[in-house]
């Protein structure tokens, strides 16, 4: 019998969670997020909306989802145009 690859954690993320590396009250919870974002536990997709909001965001928050940008998997906007339904919404400290 072949062992079972655990496929990644997929996280719909909004500015906030790229803010909350820069905010003291969730920073930690944020870090470890990311974290597990490098590590490949988790894939990150964002919404165009999101991705609008970062245009406009603080310089850290635009440095931040840019570092991760190349983990950004997919939009949300590809869930709602193939009529999947609405996704759970959680916190970094509730994933990680």
């Amino acid at each position: 019998m072949r062992a079972k690859i655990a496929r990644p954690l997929r996280a719909y993320v909004d500015t906030s969670v790229f803010g909350g590396v820069h905010d003291e009250e969730f920073q930690e919870a944020s870090v470890r997020f990311f974290q597990a974002v490098r590590n490949g536990r988790i894939t990150i997709v964002v919404s165009a909306a999101t991705a609008e909001e970062i245009a406009v965001a603080p310089d850290e928050v635009r440095a931040t989802f840019d570092v991760q940008l190349r983990r950004v998997h997919g939009l949300h906007a590809a869930n709602i145009a193939n009529v999947y339904p609405p996704v759970e919404i959680r916190s970094p400290p509730e994933v990680v």
